[in-house]
């Protein structure tokens, strides 16, 4: 399925955001954690994480994701090109 033009009722943010984990072959964990990201930053367009490094920088400083932190600086690097 394309990511492309999927918006309406049955293609939201959220089916975007499926399908942008799924584009990126995200892993079950790292799905869990940027699920958690998501959810701790009260992310509404969950989509936005993949292009907007702000908060994967901010998780590797909070201590509820310190045990995820090295795999979040790779995605990080992988994805805007900088170390946090």
């Amino acid at each position: 399925m394309s990511v492309f033009g999927l918006f309406g009722p049955k293609h939201g943010h959220l089916s975007l955001y499926n399908d942008l984990c799924r584009l990126h072959n995200i892993d079950r964990k790292t799905r869990q954690v940027l699920d958690r990201i998501i959810q701790a930053y009260s992310i509404q367009e969950q989509g936005r994480i993949f292009i907007d490094g702000t908060y994967i920088v901010k998780a590797c400083s909070d201590s509820g994701f310190a045990d995820d932190r090295e795999m979040l600086r790779e995605l990080s690097f992988r994805w805007f090109g900088r170390r946090t």
